[in-house]
């Protein structure tokens, strides 16, 4: 299975949600990758956490994509909401 983050990385936006429910997912032994859509300033603080955390292996960080919601139409997406 693969779930998409589709938004900003910036506070209020959700990513860290995303980022807790995967670890959440992961530890229960899921087959599951994580492909992230977007940019902002807190990109690297994203990165760094999925990295700290031991689950790198399974996010794709693709950066900003434009019309990819067209693209990835197949995906389960996690829209960054504002809070």
């Amino acid at each position: 299975m693969v779930i998409g983050y589709l938004g900003d990385f910036s506070e209020g936006k959700g990513f860290l949600d995303f980022i807790n429910i995967a670890v959440k997912v992961r530890k229960k032994g899921k087959n599951t990758k994580f492909l992230l859509v977007g940019k902002g300033e807190l990109l690297g603080e994203a990165k760094r956490i999925v990295k700290d955390v031991g689950i790198s292996k399974d996010f794709i960080f693709l950066g900003f994509k434009k019309m990819c919601a067209l693209s990835l139409g197949f995906l389960i997406f996690f829209c960054g909401l504002i809070k």
